[in-house]
Order: structure tokens, then sequence, then C-alpha cells
């Protein structure tokens, strides 16, 4: 499975004039982007060994995470 990273995409995509208001949007709201990035790759890695053994299937928010991942 490949991450389809929402910001990631929209930079790649963005002409110069959507640049800047993509990236004010994402940096005003760091933690969003982190936990979006952060389920992603729990989506890359759930059928993992690591990602099995920690549950990473059923991990929905950054609290399951904790619980979850040592």
């Amino acid at each position: 499975m490949q991450s389809e990273n929402r910001v990631l995409k929209e930079v790649l995509n963005a002409s110069m004039e959507e640049l800047p208001v993509i990236l004010r949007k994402t940096f005003a709201d760091l933690r969003a982007v982190q936990e979006e990035t952060l389920m992603d790759i729990l989506a890359c890695g759930a059928e993992s060994e690591f990602g099995k053994k920690y549950n990473f299937e059923n991990i929905k928010n950054v609290e399951d995470f904790r619980k979850n991942v040592p």
C-alpha cells in the first residue's frame, strides 16, 4: 500500500499562485498534518510484522498509538 499524503499531493500539484496559500494553511495546523502523516504511516505498516504486533490496524488516533506502541 502506498501512502497518499494529502499535503504532499497538494504542494506538488499547486500552481505558483496556490502554493503560498497551501503552505500558510498547512503551517497554521501542523498538529493535524502530523496526525494525518502518522495515520498514513500506520496504514502503510499495518500488514508488517511490527504493525501486526502493535495492532496498527486498530489505531485510530494519537492516544491509541501511545497506548499500543512502546
